[in-house]
C-alpha cells in the first residue's frame, strides 16, 4: 500500500517518448563517433597505403639503378682486363725489339772491334 502510495504521487516518470528520443540521440551521437573515428582510420591507412607505394616505387628505381652500376662496373671489369693484356704484350714485343736492336749494336761494335 505504501509503494503504491510513493509511486503515484511523488514520481512522475519522464514521458516515453522523452526517453526514446535521448536514447536514439544518445545511439546517433555515439555511431556518428565511431563513424568519424572510422573515418579518420581510413584516412591514415589510406595515407600509409600511399607512403608504401612511393616507398616501393623508390627502392624500385634505386634497385634498377644499382643494376646498371654492377653492369657498368661488369663491362669497366672486363674492358681493364683486356686493356691490360694487350698493353702487357705491347710491352713484350717492344723490350724484344729492344733486346734485338742492342745484340745488333752489340755484335756490330765487336765486329767492328775483331773481324774474322
Amino acid at each position: 500500500h505504501n509503494a503504491y502510495f510513493f509511486s503515484q504521487e511523488n514520481i512522475t516518470p519522464p514521458p516515453l517518448s522523452s526517453l526514446y528520443t535521448t536514447a536514439i540521440m544518445s545511439g546517433a551521437n555515439k555511431l556518428q563517433n565511431t563513424q568519424n573515428q572510422v573515418d579518420e582510420v581510413v584516412d591514415i591507412m589510406k595515407d600509409n597505403v600511399n607512403k608504401v607505394l612511393e616507398r616501393d616505387a623508390k627502392l624500385s628505381d634505386l634497385e634498377d639503378k644499382s643494376d646498371a652500376l654492377r653492369d657498368g662496373a661488369d663491362r669497366f671489369r672486363t674492358q681493364s682486363k683486356t686493356l691490360k693484356k694487350k698493353l702487357w704484350w705491347k710491352n713484350i714485343k717492344f723490350m724484344i725489339i729492344i733486346g734485338v736492336v742492342v745484340a745488333v749494336i752489340i755484335l756490330a761494335i765487336v765486329l767492328a772491334i775483331h773481324p774474322w
